[in-house]
């Protein structure tokens, strides 16, 4: 990370550090978006089937991992979606992060 921007690598190394081999079986993408002007981190767990409430705690986990990960003063939200995996999977604006099957920063 560089002078204090959110770019596409650094959100892929920091969510795959968080997932760190914890990866629900039933998230199939994790997304996201950065509002610079709010100073708000937006991300969204893609899940292919109902997560079960340790997925989502998981995911919870995740999202305190990548906000540390950056040291400015970001806002943290996190919103899920149950998706069938026959349709195209439609991230938020800063695009994919993470995906199953997907190779992974590391």
């Amino acid at each position: 990370m560089s002078d204090d921007v959110l770019t596409a690598d650094d959100m892929r190394a920091s969510v795959a550090r968080a997932l760190g081999g914890q990866t629900p079986a039933t998230l199939a993408a994790v997304s996201y978006r950065v509002d610079e002007s709010q100073k708000r981190l937006f991300l969204k767990a893609h899940f292919a089937e109902n997560p079960s409430e340790a997925d989502l705690e998981n995911i919870m986990d995740v999202e305190g991992e990548v906000i540390a990960d950056f040291p400015f003063d970001y806002k943290v939200d996190t919103e899920f979606e149950l998706v069938s995996l026959t349709r195209k999977l439609h991230p938020l604006a800063g695009g994919f992060c993470y995906e199953a099957g997907a190779p992974q920063p590391g």
